[in-house]
């Protein structure tokens, strides 16, 4: 298809193997190729994946001494060519891997790299991410962006499901700090008060760290700190333990950094302290516990550090994730991330219940697990910081399978939204019964007059349910065009639909696929016959009364 696409794999997923193959399609198309990342790791996994295949290329990089340009398939390091793009000649097709860093602005080193080389000879960009936004600039595809929509998607809980990915448990014990007091710099908070904060309850937290990976048996604790400082103290604290432990920092220089993350791949450290090195090109598939001693408000950060623990390994059964910056709970399990919204923002209004530790939204009166009354509590205490010891949250929320459920009725009409500037949709309702009796099964909003990713998903529902008519970009039109079609009977509604819970609001349902067949109803349902009678899916003492009316 035209335009520029994002395919989306968690971190451990093979995002490697995937660019690899594709640049061996390319290469068999007489394309050629250029694969540009941050990451000087991410550069010689690349490398050494395509030898592995057998498969020639090459690398720039300045870091690593290296300046091949004339390879058909080139990785190269962003930001030694972004102002150099000539030096490599006609290019067809640019992978982009950890294409998170993609920025909108204009100004920026991918931005100008793509402008240099579309000067050349007409591109193509296709890019790869586990997590497929940036803060404050929300999802990084759209229809005027670099890259314009996510093509595949792949979720963590499926691929640890399927055994592709570990397990991992999450864990936060005494030591976790009041976030709430932290102030936000940027599109963060600030480095130097988490740190305070973190060293300030060192010893019960360094000391909880190695209580509970002794306890349990891990073998390749992989830490994160907020600054340089409290990196140092952990390490010392670790090593006056008679622990084996590496520190990394930006500051490190390249031969100890390469050391130390040698040993510690090959499991002769067992401890790896680091600050803000090692979230992304990282491959240690040993790492059994990852150890968030800093807190953030970015959520592909958080998905990045940890994701370390991902990968499969002979070593280990599952990962341990200790969380002491209330990371868990700010940005909720793994695979049901909210991504950011593009004014950025700070974090989200909820409370802890102090009897049992239930997070729940910052109004609530009752508590939702234990019936704990708040009414006396909200008068002394902010609701900002009601317990002061973390939760221990789901850090995989469990997959729910979708399942196929019938329709007998679906209502189709013009919604205009109650917020001022937003553009009307084109909505769906699917209903188990003609009467419209009880809520609906389902509901679906098809953005038919906006551009881009929500305009193609339109497209797609609206061929599937109409493949007589071109779908209008005018929302009233179309209603009046699908009612149109279903009165005359040019087309039927679908008799099974098949859904399952949305990520955001488990309450509602997010509809995958439609149905005209009826191997998707379920057997006692095709026995019957209700003639002109509501259709239920479940029968009760009061649906059988209500069928005793007619």
């Amino acid at each position: 298809r035209d335009g520029n696409p994002c395919i989306c794999i968690p971190t451990g997923g093979g995002k490697t193997i995937v660019i690899a193959l594709m640049s061996r399609d390319c290469l068999g198309w007489g394309k050629r190729v250029l694969v540009a990342t941050h990451s000087q790791e991410l550069l010689l996994q690349g490398e050494k994946t395509l030898k592995r295949y057998g498969i020639d290329c090459g690398v720039y990089s300045a870091g690593l001494g290296r300046r091949d340009t004339e390879h058909e398939i080139v990785f190269c390091g962003i930001q030694s060519v972004y102002k150099q793009p000539h030096i490599f000649g006609r290019r067809d097709f640019v992978i982009v891997d950890e294409c998170h860093r993609i920025s909108d602005n204009e100004n920026s080193m991918y931005a100008q790299f793509f402008r240099g080389l579309s000067e050349l000879s007409p591109i193509r960009i296709c890019g790869l991410t586990a997590t497929p936004y940036r803060l404050g600039q929300g999802l990084i595809c759209g229809e005027d962006n670099w890259l314009n929509k996510i093509v595949y998607e792949v979720g963590v809980a499926e691929l640890i499901e399927k055994k592709f990915l570990c397990d991992i448990s999450s864990k936060a014990g005494d030591g976790a700090i009041d976030t709430s007091q932290l102030k936000i710099r940027g599109n963060d908070f600030a480095e130097a008060d988490q740190e305070t904060a973190f060293m300030q309850n060192a010893d019960r937290i360094v000391a909880d760290v190695h209580a509970r990976a002794t306890i349990t048996g891990r073998k390749s604790i992989l830490i994160f700190c907020a600054g340089v400082a409290q990196a140092q103290d952990v390490r010392k604290r670790l090593l006056a333990m008679g622990e084996a432990c590496g520190l990394v920092t930006a500051d490190t220089p390249d031969t100890v950094r390469a050391e130390h993350i040698a040993a510690f791949r090959d499991q002769q450290l067992r401890w790896l302290v680091n600050v803000n090195v090692l979230t992304e090109g990282f491959d240690a598939p040993g790492v059994d516990c990852v150890a968030l001693l800093r807190a953030t408000v970015s959520p592909g950060l958080y998905y990045q550090m940890t994701g370390r623990g991902l990968r499969l390994s002979d070593t280990k059964d599952y990962c341990l994730l200790l969380d002491y910056g209330e990371n868990v709970k700010r940005h909720g399990p793994l695979n049901q991330i909210t991504p950011p919204r593009k004014s950025g923002g700070g974090l989200p209004p909820t409370k802890n219940c102090p009897e049992c530790g239930e997070i729940l939204p910052a109004h609530a009166d009752i508590c939702t697990d234990c019936g704990f009354a708040f009414e006396k509590l909200e008068q002394k205490t902010p609701w900002e910081k009601i317990n002061s010891r973390a939760a221990d949250d789901e850090v995989i929320a469990k997959p729910v399978k979708p399942q196929w459920e019938p329709v007998a009725l679906m209502e189709v009409r013009k919604h205009t939204p109650r917020e001022e500037g937003k553009l009307p949709t084109l909505k769906l309702s699917f209903y188990a019964n003609r009467q419209k009796i009880g809520f609906p099964i389902a509901q679906q909003w098809l953005c038919v007059e906006h551009n881009g990713y929500a305009r193609s998903k339109a497209e797609g529902v609206w061929n599937k349910l109409n493949p007589h008519d071109v779908c209008p970009t005018d929302s009233e039109l179309a209603a009046v065009t699908l009612k149109k079609r279903l009165e005359n009977g040019d087309i039927e509604p679908p008799t099974a639909i098949l859904i399952k819970p949305d990520k955001a609001n488990p309450k509602f349902m997010t509809i995958l696929d439609y149905s005209w067949s009826d191997e998707h109803l379920p057997q006692e349902e095709l026995d019957d016959d209700f003639g002109d009678k509501p259709f239920f899916t479940a029968k009760t003492d009061i649906v059988d009364d209500f069928y005793n009316l007619f």
